[in-house]
């Protein structure tokens, strides 16, 4: 440690950064309305922001489009077999 400076300066630095954009999380409806893609441009960036320091935001968005594609899957296969009975 030369110059008084401590070793994990750096690290307390950038951690002091993601504890700023981390201060709290969005919350459950505002990540299903940027999961959907259906926010403002301008609070999905600042979600985006977010989603992309924070793990566990990222996993819920994650998860919801995971659960909306597999719904969206299941509902294609529903409507196309009533289309199938009908003809």
């Amino acid at each position: 440690m030369n110059n008084g400076e401590n070793e994990f300066d750096p690290l307390e630095a950038g951690l002091g950064s993601m504890r700023r954009r981390l201060n709290a999380c969005p919350s459950a409806e505002a990540l299903a309305g940027f999961a959907a893609g259906s926010l403002p441009p301008d609070e999905a960036a600042r979600i985006q922001a977010h989603v992309s320091a924070c793990g566990i935001c990222d996993s819920v968005v994650e998860g919801l489009r995971s659960f909306d594609e597999s719904v969206t899957r299941s509902e294609e296969r529903r409507v196309g077999k009533e289309c199938r009975s009908r003809w």
